[in-house]
């Protein structure tokens, strides 16, 4: 039964999806169409806040305020895919399920079950891990080339969503939240409303919703494998990140203030550290893994030194950055700053991890929440401010190139 959409959360970036070997865990999902049941709620008229007057032998009865019920309709579409479990290594308390579209092969999938497995290993499987906000993970792994199977699984997803997370699924866009023509179409979640399939992303968070989603768009195999582990890795530490703060009241603006999403004064969203960290912590351990492509982490990091990136032909990131004449804290979500902030905040990572180790990030995250502060813990875990190391790091892209690549491990 097709219900609508779930929710998103941070960068969209080019991953791959497949399906799984068969297993007993798995449950086969036939294409046939089903019916659908949406919900839509309907209140009554509200009623005015009630008021007491004391008054002799006068009793005071409350008047109910709104009230909400659940009206059904019915539209018929099709879902398709499969669940599975991962069976690639043991998660211990960690919860993962894979949606698996209907066109993805078993070696995509198994490409991406040795990813999150790796994830594991990498990032949760340290000190101060916050276990309880860390599953479960609801992995969606899509064929970019066939958004019919695409709008299926989300059916599929939603069905299951409603079924084990009713809250996540009215607070996402699976449930009213996505709107009625995403309930009739299917055309919200993994595609957009042309049916064009979705990028990659952390598109739910455990706090809202009660798990992670993370959607997983195919890449070309085996062409571009090294972008199908790397994504993975990039998508599964922000699940870390977001798996350090525990406070289930915490508001989004404070949520991300904390996270460094939102800095000084300013409601704008900006990548440079969730984002940079990710990248750079993505490439830096996929370089490490046997099999990776030689140079790996060298060779992207110098294509964001010496590049445009995207041919946008605005000349290379570090000079449209130093042209922009703002802070890297200030570059925004939206473009040309999100191709400048996501690059130079990876520079900035390395740049942070060439003197203090790449272990100090892990130990940022497992004490941010108790610092109470960004600022605050980056002091107590990297010996200054941000601003103070952002001085210095401009000062550093100011060196020769050599110098510059020669913090890269290669």
């Amino acid at each position: 039964m097709k219900y609508g959409w779930v929710i998103s959360v941070v960068a969209l970036l080019g991953a791959s999806c497949s399906s799984a070997s068969d297993s007993a865990a798995e449950s086969e999902q036939s294409s046939t169409p089903l019916t659908v049941t949406s919900v839509i709620e309907t209140q009554s008229q509200p009623v005015a806040a009630s008021t007491t007057t004391v008054v002799p032998t006068t009793t005071t009865t409350a008047v109910p305020t709104t009230t909400t019920t659940a009206v059904p309709t019915t539209t018929t579409i099709p879902q398709g895919g499969r669940i599975a479990d991962l069976t690639e290594c043991d998660m211990g308390s960690m919860e993962i399920k894979l949606f698996i579209a209907k066109t993805v092969p078993a070696n995509e999938v198994k490409l991406i079950e040795e990813q999150v497995c790796l994830s594991k290993e990498l990032y949760f499987d340290r000190p101060g891990t916050n276990w309880e906000m860390a599953s479960p993970v609801y992995v969606a792994l899509i064929d970019r080339d066939n958004s019919e199977g695409a709008v299926e699984l989300e059916n599929l997803y939603c069905n299951y969503i409603l079924e084990h997370h009713p809250t996540g699924w009215s607070n996402g866009k699976c449930g009213p939240y996505g709107g009625q023509g995403c309930q009739t179409s299917g055309k919200c979640l993994f595609t957009d409303d042309s049916g064009k399939v979705g990028g990659s992303c952390i598109c739910s968070n455990f706090r809202h919703d009660g798990f992670y989603l993370y959607t997983n768009m195919s890449h070309e195999m085996p062409r571009h494998e090294k972008g199908y582990r790397s994504t993975a890795l990039h998508e599964l530490f922000h699940v870390y990140q977001l798996s350090s703060i525990a406070d289930p009241s915490i508001s989004k603006d404070a949520e991300y203030r904390l996270m460094g999403k939102r800095m000084g004064n300013s409601s704008v969203d900006v990548p440079w550290w969730m984002e940079g960290t990710a990248t750079y912590l993505a490439h830096y351990f996929y370089d490490q893994q046997p099999g990776a492509v030689e140079n790996s982490l060298y060779d992207e990091m110098r294509r964001y030194l010496t590049t445009d990136y995207n041919g946008s032909g605005l000349g290379p990131i570090p000079d449209q950055y130093k042209n922009a004449g703002k802070p890297l804290t200030e570059f925004t979500f939206q473009e040309p700053d999100k191709t400048v902030a996501y690059r130079i905040g990876t520079w900035f990572v390395a740049f942070l991890v060439d003197q203090v180790g790449i272990d100090k990030i892990f130990d940022f995250y497992a004490g941010l929440e108790e610092a109470g502060s960004f600022e605050t813990q980056f002091v107590a875990t990297f010996g200054k401010s941000h601003t103070a190391f952002l001085e210095d790091f401009d000062a550093f892209l100011e060196k020769p190139y050599e110098e510059k690549m020669a913090i890269i491990p290669s």
